[in-house]
């Protein structure tokens, strides 16, 4: 099979994945005081996406996982983990391929992939405060869209997308971005023809709202819950308050943010002083910078940010170019030779010490996992401040000796 090692990666990396959460010190919703795995715990969890309004509105994940219970005839836990890592597996697999449509080799899409295998959300997926449920399914979903909004297979495109905002509501955040994509903003005139071309593209991405719209009526009315939604939506608007209400819940939100989008927010702070880029490249920073803004902004006012995840949406817009545009910060890090050329000076290698000390104090008591339990979460802050720390030493050390390095 031609990408078959590609696809044995992701499958090793979800086997990896999954044996952590049965670890002797793992805190996980699959893995219950140390079960094999936590049926009841799971069946819970499964029962309040039924019935619970946050969630119920969200059938999909809940119908596949039952659905490949009674297919199989195995237990509704076995049938959640083999859906999600199915799943996660896959949307890596789809975001290779998605890699390759916007013209990255085999070799960057792969290292792309794994990027975003190696992203929080995903490697914490399951893990409190995570709770991910539905993500993998709207992760596929988003993709599939993405590769079908980039071949402008219209039709296709809008069922996708429609899928992927019953799936959970949030894609919907990613449409103003995807407007870019369909304006020129350098034509200072408009005439009849363009305006009638921006209109139908507009109303092609309109589309999967008005759909998602129809469905939420429709199951509202069904299960008869107008008032439960009224109360949930008002409910979401105090989440700011819990966000923020106590030093602790202020810091766990900060480094929340910063964990998923730091190092990416961090590479194109890098980007932007000395690298050209395509108009394509500069669509998707743009797409990305906005949906951060738009997203932040929804997770904050609206949800729990301590749950991480909800933070990666933006992501989705760069995660296809990150290795693409990101090439030379990727080769820096990744030079044993640099840093020993580095470190025979040894101010860099004191300074770099000294750092990296405050890092690791840093990630072991300024991050504190209010859902309890450890998981984990710092040691990954402390690698993820690590890789900052390097490319910035790095980076002066090359610009003052003026070394050239690919």
């Amino acid at each position: 099979m031609k990408n078959a090692a590609v696809y044995l990666l992701s499958f090793l990396f979800m086997l990896a994945f999954l044996s952590t959460h049965f670890a002797d010190k793992a805190d996980s919703m699959l893995n219950e005081k140390n079960q094999i795995i936590s049926e009841s715990e799971i069946q819970y969890i499964v029962d309040v996406h039924k019935t619970e309004i946050t969630f119920c509105r969200r059938p999909l994940t809940t119908y596949l996982v039952e659905s490949a219970s009674d297919f199989f005839q195995i237990t509704i836990g076995f049938a959640f983990i083999l859906v999600n890592f199915f799943l996660l597996g896959l949307s890596g697999i789809l975001l290779f391929h998605l890699s390759e449509k916007l013209g990255a080799t085999k070799k960057i899409a792969t290292i792309n992939m794994v990027v975003y295998l190696l992203c929080f959300s995903n490697v914490f997926a399951f893990f409190p405060p995570v709770y991910s449920y539905d993500e993998p399914l709207q992760y596929c979903l988003i993709f599939v869209s993405f590769l079908l909004f980039f071949q402008e297979r219209w039709l296709l495109f809008i069922l996708a997308f429609s899928l992927a905002i019953i799936a959970r509501e949030s894609s919907v955040i990613l449409l103003p971005a995807m407007t870019l994509f369909l304006l020129n903003f350098k034509e200072t005139k408009i005439g009849p023809e363009k305006f009638k071309f921006y209109i139908k593209r507009l109303t092609i991405l309109s589309i999967p709202v008005l759909v998602y719209l129809g469905f939420l009526i429709i199951f509202i009315q069904t299960h008869e819950l107008g008032t439960a939604s009224q109360s949930d939506l008002d409910s979401r608007f105090k989440a700011i308050e819990l966000n923020f209400a106590t030093s602790q819940a202020a810091s766990e939100t900060i480094i929340s943010f910063f964990i998923i989008l730091g190092l990416p927010l961090y590479f194109l702070y890098s980007v932007s002083r000395n690298r050209v880029l395509t108009l394509q490249q500069s669509k998707l920073i743009n797409a990305f910078l906005l949906t951060v803004l738009i997203n932040t902004l929804v997770v904050l006012f609206m949800t729990k940010a301590r749950e991480v995840r909800l933070f990666a949406l933006p992501l989705f817009f760069i995660w296809p170019i990150f290795s693409t545009i990101f090439k030379h910060e990727i080769n820096i890090i990744c030079s044993p030779n640099l840093y020993l050329k580095m470190f025979k000076n040894w101010k860099y290698l004191s300074f770099f010490l000294f750092f990296n000390f405050l890092n690791y104090k840093i990630s072991q008591y300024l991050y504190v996992n209010t859902a309890g339990g450890d998981d984990w979460f710092t040691q990954y802050l402390f690698w993820l401040n690590f890789v900052i720390l390097a490319h910035l030493f790095l980076s002066h050390y090359l610009s003052r000796t003026s070394e050239i390095h690919p």
